[in-house]
């Protein structure tokens, strides 16, 4: 351990800050499906179809909700 903290030396802050970012995309990550089953179990059921589709790229709110 004293051997890789010598080569790190200088390079600490980076380091500590790249493990912080790949901890808030892991986070991020283990948030998408809580995100989704409010989504499913209760934007969806209410009808708020417009909400869906503003979170999602620009010009899908021109596309037709259903083909039937």
């Amino acid at each position: 351990m004293k051997l890789i903290a010598r080569y790190l030396g200088k390079y600490r802050k980076l380091v500590a800050l790249s493990i912080f970012i790949k901890l808030l995309g892991t986070v991020a990550e283990l948030m998408l499906p809580y995100i989704l089953e409010h989504i499913i179990d209760h934007v969806v059921p209410a009808g708020k179809l417009a909400q869906v589709l503003g979170w999602g790229p620009p010009g899908q709110e021109k596309l037709p909700l259903s083909t039937c």
